[in-house]
């Protein structure tokens, strides 16, 4: 079933909201989250796709995003917004999050 939510994201001092459909398919402690934007108008530049995944195992109770390069293969803008939008899905659907250290 798909959901949807909207995502804040600042850049350059200029604040967007961008609306999400998404949905969440789990499979053997494999999650994944495909998400395509919901705008009937232009989006942003910066925002250079439409369609996107995460993909997230399931590790000692929480979910840990799996690398994908197509979402690094962006501009930086674009590429962080992926990872709030991630976030903030997670988080909406009470879904534990691993989160990284620092090195």
């Amino acid at each position: 079933m798909n959901q949807s939510i909207s995502v804040s994201y600042t850049t350059q001092g200029e604040r967007y909201e961008v609306p999400l459909v998404y949905r969440i398919d789990k499979e053997a402690g494999i999650l994944t989250v495909s998400c395509a934007v919901n705008m009937t108008t232009a989006i942003p530049s910066w925002l250079q796709i439409r369609k996107f995944e995460v993909t997230a195992q399931l590790q000692q109770g929480r979910y840990c995003a799996l690398y994908n390069a197509n979402n690094d293969s962006r501009n930086i803008d674009c590429s962080l917004f992926i990872d709030k939008a991630y976030a903030a899905i997670m988080h909406c659907e009470k879904l534990n999050v691993a989160v990284g250290k620092a090195v």
